[in-house]
């Protein structure tokens, strides 16, 4: 039988079945079409055997001026890291610090042949899935030694207020009476938050059938209404450069200041206590935003959603909707004065900021209704805010993305596109779909 040449198809065409699917091609894996004709993709490699915790949600790659370390920032559901050379350096914050834990009494209780430890600190409560690390711990006196205790646990659970329990990588022994010494210091990390965005209150919003009435967390009811899921968000991070430093903040959290000239072996550290070291009025710096972001070429340090600058007492009460910038060149100082550029604004359409993209020309701020524009006046307005569209949606916070200068983002029902004015995004229809 004399061969015959096969001309296939190019593309791949699931709409029919294989069988039907004659002189074309039904199936691939990483491959793409090249004149008509299927090539092999490149495909994946392992960056390093290193590996982080949780899931993936924010990227932040740079590279610094002083001595041109390529670091890539990576924020999870669980920490936040600082890539360099293949390893993942854990920088996430710390929240609290409880020193001398337990004092004479020691923090730690353990049952022979069990290895839930039980932890008491009067100081902090820690929420379930937290992270907390302990030090200066001594043995209990079998098999839970020292070397066990001084590590880094994930709460397991918190049967009070005063108390919660962590896994131990061994069953204690009958030796195991001590209490681990008073001078045990316990550094908590940033809550990892929840990994479903919760709104409002009732079923679903909070723990299984909620929380009633007083009295121990297991006092719940079939069908109770929570109230506790009121402002819990979704664990996402927010990133950027201020020069070749790392400014991040978990949304609706507090944010955060990595300085590069520390290494990727120090952690990130409150804004607010830095300011106060660095000998500004760090009470001041907003305390929770829901996204922060800096403008590279004004040199300003700018939080979406943040609580207002009250001159006298500090203000706790968060607005969403309230823009707040540093002063130029400073990200420590936030008190607007005569003398400096710091400053806030309060937009007006819509409930709360889903959240912002610096372009080339301005800043493009999302409310949950409404888009503005972000456009450096100079003193003494500084930053200028105009409405571009209003009575429009924005999917989620990481839904927006800027292209060769053209900005686009999923909406509830739509895709919209901005290039100077707002218009909604018609995608490429195949003649075979319409």
């Amino acid at each position: 039988m004399p061969l015959q040449k096969i001309q296939m198809r190019p593309g791949v065409n699931r709409e029919g079945t294989n069988y039907s699917n004659e002189g074309g091609w039904y199936d691939c894996d990483n491959i793409r079409f090249r004149s008509g004709y299927p090539e092999k993709l490149g495909g994946w490699i392992r960056l390093s055997a290193s590996t982080f915790l949780g899931i993936a949600r924010a990227l932040w790659n740079w590279i610094d001026y002083d001595a041109g370390n390529n670091y890539l920032g990576i924020g999870t559901s669980k920490k936040y890291y600082i890539e360099k050379g293949g390893t993942y350096n854990d920088v996430t914050p710390l929240i609290h610090t409880s020193s001398a834990l337990g004092a004479a009494a020691g923090p730690f209780t353990v049952s022979v042949g069990s290895n839930i430890i039980t932890v008491t600190d009067t100081g902090y409560n820690p929420e379930i899935s937290d992270y907390v690390v302990f030090s200066g711990a001594v043995s209990l006196g079998g098999n839970i030694t020292a070397a066990i205790l001084n590590k880094e646990y994930v709460v397991a659970t918190v049967p009070s207020n005063t108390t919660y329990t962590i896994i131990a990588s061994v069953n204690a022994a009958a030796g195991d009476t001590g209490n681990g010494g008073a001078v045990v210091k316990a550094e908590y990390e940033v809550p990892t938050g929840l990994d479903v965005f919760t709104i409002g209150v009732g079923w679903g919003a909070g723990t299984w059938s909620g929380f009633y009435g007083t009295g121990s967390a297991s006092n719940t009811g079939w069908g109770a209404a929570s109230v506790i899921g009121i402002g819990q968000q979704l664990r996402l991070w927010s990133n950027d450069n201020f020069g070749q430093d790392l400014v991040i903040a978990p949304r609706g959290g507090g944010i955060y200041y990595w300085k590069d000239s520390t290494g990727v072996q120090t952690r990130a550290v409150s804004l607010n206590a830095l300011s106060t070291t660095e000998g500004f009025a760090g009470t001041y710096v907003p305390n929770a935003t829901n996204q922060i972001s800096a403008s590279s070429i004004q040199r300003f340090l700018i939080a979406f959603g943040a609580n207002s600058y009250l001159a006298g007492t500090p203000n706790t009460d968060f607005n969403p909707m309230l823009v707040r910038w540093s002063d130029q060149e400073n990200p420590y100082e936030w008190v607007p004065a005569i003398t400096n550029q710091a400053g806030e604004f309060t937009l007006t359409h819509g409930s709360f900021i889903m959240g912002a993209i610096p372009t080339r020309q301005e800043i493009l701020v999302w409310t949950n209704s409404a888009l503005y524009s972000m456009q450096y006046l100079g003193a003494p307005y500084v930053w200028g805010f105009n409405i571009l569209m209003d009575n429009i949606s924005v999917m989620s916070p990481n839904s927006m993305i800027t292209v060769n200068n053209v900005t686009y983002w999923m909406g509830v029902d739509k895709f919209y596109m901005y290039s100077g004015r707002v218009e909604t995004y018609k995608t490429y229809q195949h003649p075979s779909n319409k």
